[in-house]
């Protein structure tokens, strides 16, 4: 028996609007055939703003990443529909020593 009408909440490391398709984003279609999905994108750090600033991928998300306003988006395609989630931008830690947080 298939559950139906139930939310789905889709954390990912790759973004909804990525060139390259991946599985996560492949089930986010499939179960928003019959159910509501949030697709969480992968977090931009402010490195990732600064160095890709000038792109549609950026441009397209600023009041989400700055301000945290309009972070929901509908998308929509053939046989589904699911919501796209950014969140604000983040903290890069990954340069830090060990132990320095």
């Amino acid at each position: 028996m298939l559950n139906k009408n139930i939310d789905i909440i889709i954390f990912t490391l790759s973004r909804w609007d990525s060139p390259i398709s991946s599985p996560s984003l492949a089930l986010a279609k499939e179960f928003s055939k019959n159910n509501r999905v949030f697709y969480v994108d992968h977090p931009y750090s402010y490195k990732d703003f600064f160095k890709l600033r000038g792109t549609e991928e950026i441009k397209s998300r600023v009041p989400a990443l700055l301000h945290g306003k309009d972070i929901y988006k509908k998308v929509v395609g053939e046989n589904y529909e699911f919501t796209a989630v950014t969140t604000k931008l983040t903290y890069p830690i990954n340069f830090l020593s060990t132990g320095a947080l």
